[in-house]
């Protein structure tokens, strides 16, 4: 339980920022939607929010369905249970105008995502699908005489683990000769369950062998705004992959 002063601030965050969250139900279905305010209501504190939306189109959800979001305030991704309160209520903008909405119970406390801690991708996972890596390496070419070229390479790899700061994957031994520590890189994961493709820059932080090939460790790499957002990308999906274990 996070102590009052920073559930508070939290709170406080939330309501200036209006950001856009997730909610996870039941069935697995992830449904974006976005926070409009807080009132006080006989039931308890309360959400305002947007009606869920999947793939553009609004749902309406059921009253006391429980649901796992996640919200992102600021460089914090905060994890959190909640349950619908009313499925459908609307909101007076003016005396012309008027919001069909969603009412969820306020979260009553929040888990932060650290992001340098490790999840593990089972190999039965239904989100994380195949994945390829991008690399730089020199390349004979036949012909009258042999030539050396430099270019980019690619080759399926297997995603072992994901976290707020890089991915582990498994890839060919024959790699050993190529990819060395300190060496950039690109990878893109392919996602299931009509998540958009993960494709994100990297550095090779560390490798060993396995009795499958070679181990890698890679950290994101970008400038501080786009590391910003790959790692929120990348929690997002470690949030996604908690809800199956």
């Amino acid at each position: 339980m996070l102590p009052a002063a920073a559930l508070q601030r939290i709170r406080s965050e939330i309501a200036q920022r209006r950001p856009e969250f997730g909610v996870l139900r039941r069935d697995g279905v992830e449904l974006a939607t976005r926070f409009i305010d807080r009132f006080e209501c006989p039931l308890g504190p309360v959400w305002m929010a947007e009606l869920p939306s999947l793939e553009g189109r609004a749902l309406v959800l059921n009253i006391d369905e429980q649901l796992k979001g996640h919200v992102r305030v600021g460089q914090r991704i905060l994890n959190f249970t909640t349950h619908v309160v009313s499925p459908q209520a609307t909101l007076e903008v003016d005396s012309s105008s008027e919001q069909r909405i969603i009412l969820l119970a306020e979260p009553s406390d929040y888990a932060e995502v650290q992001r340098r801690r490790w999840h593990r991708v089972s190999s039965e996972a239904s989100l994380v699908g195949s994945a390829t890596l991008y690399f730089e390496a020199s390349q004979v070419i036949a012909g009258p005489s042999y030539e050396l070229r430099r270019g980019m390479l690619d080759t399926d790899v297997k995603v072992l683990d994901i976290s707020g700061g890089g991915v582990s994957f498994e890839a060919p031994s024959a790699l050993g000769h190529e990819l060395q520590v300190g060496d950039l890189v690109r990878l893109r994961i392919d996602l299931l369950r009509g998540q958009e493709p993960f494709g994100f820059s990297a550095q090779i932080r560390n490798r060993r062998r396995t009795e499958n090939g070679l181990r890698y460790g890679v950290a994101f790499h970008g400038d501080d705004h786009l590391f910003g957002e790959i790692s929120a990308r990348a929690l997002h999906l470690v949030f996604l992959l908690q809800t199956e274990d």
